[in-house]
């Protein structure tokens, strides 16, 4: 964390930018909150910053999804009132004095609120060892409350879930797959190059995925190990811990080699059968998230609910997949051939390996977790929605034939148009959704009360917030500590923060944090003068500029149902213009890896070339790299790999390190001249 009053200055300075912000936008913001603030670091330190304000913010959040504001343990209530002294001015544009949600909040209020109480409510931290054991213990304790659920076979939810699978999936063949190896670590701790060389096989996977056909490098090679390879009986993956917040870490699973390399194969199948079926691409992107939120933004008005489960990946039992997979049993036995039964953990570095039943069908970091669960949660959801519905079934009884529901293809679409599922967040109408909650209880589900929005116009799903159909989906530090020792990797950090506070228009934010990146190394920033030149090569340098936008411009675009560069208007753009944050029609140009603003062209200082062999403007600054491993050696498992088509030279791992380096230069102006 480094000194504590740098640690002060840096956050209270960052703060006060957003009460400046949102003081603009007419948040009634006082002088004595950031003082409260202050004087509560000094007596608590650092923690209050990043744990006990955020924990203000949840509670603000609740009280937009629920309809009230409850009491915050830590936090003074202002007298013959539910609300607290701190930003007491602000909370009560948004609640009464009695906690109640107003029929009219202050829209802006309820952002500006949210990013000062939960700027820092994701801040990355590395578990302590007691976090790890209750991290592994939570895990542990899941597994055991599932086991004691009981599949309700008869239950009416289910037996139309089932029928659904059974008719979307009946054409999903997984017997021809191409696997290969993912990105993600291994149980048996091997590197990507080091996993094409197979030395043994699960016995379960060799039913159906057989080593001389996926395994084995050449037909020598399949007849001399084909009957010898060791085939192993029991499969296990291994539990990992990486850094959350300061709830604590998040626990993955690293599957062995061979389940991780057929994972992979099946998820890619999967992932094609959805995207390409008529009915459950209406309501699954597997790939994109972005139809989650566009339709969590219309969702008040399309009376619709936005549901969350609280993890969800522990809580899909297997025998609820083994049931729901009835009517397709060459597709649940694929599936099966590939999970883990078992999970080993070590509590404790001097401790032994200890080991888990697996009653989930498989834990998070599995290839296959993923597209199962949305599946799942599809079915149940489109079973809850015909159940109460029942017009749209001419036959309602329970038995599980496809007769008997009478569902036509046209039908079962524009149900499926309806319901939206990624993963855990669920998007459903409002009339199933008592049945769904129940039915996903019922299953061993946890349904997440906090995140689940019915009861108010607040709408929540997949990272994006809406309160009446205007986004309030705030930005959130996940990686800057408030340190001012001028550290290289900070550079990254604050531009990425830069850009995406400039791009929802907190500008004394941005403009903060672009000072900051600047005592570290000189910043370039797009000019919008360049927009309004006379001079076409000056407009067409910066056009160009747009196409190498951020992610986040990216993504504006995408929720405007329009190409981004078709989305970007220079009219728009002006140094007095008060620019309404609300206004998504507003967009700021990005450029390729610096800052974004109208404060000026590229600093004097910046070191800029012309590479002659690339033909191309470059500058030099600071670039984030990841460490990297190449491929030197040949043989059989390099051969296997460019059969199935990796044609990986280059793997990198997690760790990151920030160097100078030279990078493009999408434009350039200097300030004594113009480009010529």
């Amino acid at each position: 964390m480094g000194d504590l009053k740098s640690f002060q200055a840096r956050y209270i300075a960052l703060h006060q930018s957003i009460i400046d912000d949102g003081m603009r936008h007419k948040v009634p913001f006082h002088v004595k909150d950031l003082q409260s603030v202050l004087e509560r670091i000094q007596d608590e330190g650092s923690s209050f910053a990043q744990v006990t304000l955020p924990l203000l913010g949840k509670a603000l959040d609740q009280g937009l999804v629920s309809g009230r504001l409850k009491p915050i343990p830590n936090f003074r209530l202002k007298r013959n009132t539910c609300l607290p002294t701190l930003c007491h001015a602000v909370f009560r544009t948004i609640f009464d004095d009695e906690g109640i949600l107003l029929s009219n909040p202050q829209i802006a209020s309820i952002y500006f609120l949210r990013q000062f109480l939960l700027l820092d409510s994701k801040l990355i931290y590395e578990p302590t060892p007691d976090m790890k054991k209750l991290a592994v213990q939570g895990f542990i304790d899941r597994q055991a409350t599932l086991r004691k659920v009981r599949i309700q076979r008869d239950h009416p939810v289910l037996i139309r879930a089932k029928w659904l699978l059974g008719r979307v999936l009946k054409g999903l063949d997984l017997s021809d797959i191409e696997p290969g190896h993912g990105p993600g670590i291994v149980a048996d701790g091997w590197d990507r190059f080091e996993r094409w060389d197979f030395t043994s096989w699960p016995s379960r996977a060799e039913r159906c995925y057989p080593f001389g056909v996926y395994g084995a490098h050449t037909f020598e090679m399949a007849a001399r190990n084909g009957i010898g390879i060791p085939l192993i009986k029991r499969m296990t993956t291994k539990c990992c811990l990486v850094p959350k917040d300061f709830k604590g870490p998040r626990l993955i699973s690293a599957e062995g080699t061979v389940n991780q390399y057929l994972q992979q194969g099946q998820m890619k199948s999967l992932m094609r059968y959805i995207d390409n079926h008529p009915i459950l691409s209406r309501s699954i992107q597997l790939r994109d998230q972005t139809l989650n939120q566009r339709k969590a933004a219309t969702a008040v008005d399309n009376d619709l609910v936005t549901l969350d489960l609280s993890n969800a990946s522990d809580t899909v039992s297997v025998s609820l997949v083994w049931y729901l997979l009835s009517d397709v049993p060459q597709l649940r036995r694929q599936l099966m051939s590939t999970r883990s039964e078992y999970m080993h953990y070590s509590a404790d570095k001097v401790e032994n390996d200890k080991y888990v039943r697996l009653v989930a069908f498989a834990p998070m970091g599995s290839a296959t977790c993923f597209p199962v669960e949305t599946l799942v949660f599809w079915a149940i959801s489109m079973a809850s929605l015909m159940l109460v519905r029942p017009r749209y079934e001419r036959v309602p009884r329970l038995r599980s034939t496809e007769h008997e529901f009478g569902m036509c293809s046209s039908t079962l679409r524009e149900l499926s148009s309806e319901i939206c599922v990624f993963g855990d967040d669920i998007i459903a109408p409002r009339d199933c959704l008592s049945t769904l909650t129940s039915s996903l209880t019922a299953v061993g589900c946890q349904v997440n009360a906090s995140k689940t929005c019915y009861e108010t116009p607040f709408r929540e799903s997949c990272g994006s917030e809406w309160f009446k159909n205007i986004d309030v989906t705030i930005i959130r530090n996940k990686g800057y500590s408030y340190d001012d020792s001028k550290f290289i990797g900070d550079y990254p950090v604050l531009l990425s923060l830069q850009r995406k506070f400039f791009l929802r228009g907190l500008y004394s934010t941005a403009e903060l944090l672009r000072s900051w990146a600047r005592e570290i190394f000189p910043v370039v920033t797009v000019s919008i003068d360049l927009f309004h030149s006379s001079n076409p090569r000056e407009r067409s340098t910066a056009r160009s500029a747009v196409g190498r936008c951020s992610e986040e411009l990216v993504t504006k675009g995408r929720n405007l149902g329009r190409s981004v560069r078709l989305s970007v208007d220079a009219s728009s753009f002006s140094r007095d213009a008060e620019t309404d944050f609300f206004d998504r029609n507003r967009i700021a140009i990005d450029s390729y890896v610096a800052a974004v603003g109208w404060y000026n062209e590229c600093d004097n200082s910046l070191s800029v070339r012309f590479h002659k062999d690339y033909q191309r403007m470059e500058f030099r600054c600071p670039r984030e790299f990841q460490v990297s491993k190449t491929w030197t050696t040949d043989g059989y498992p390099r051969l296997m790999a460019r059969i199935s088509s990796d044609k990986t030279e280059r793997i990198a791992f997690r760790d990151r390190k920030v160097r100078m380096a030279w990078s493009f230069l999408p434009f350039y102006q200097p300030l004594s001249r113009s480009i010529e």
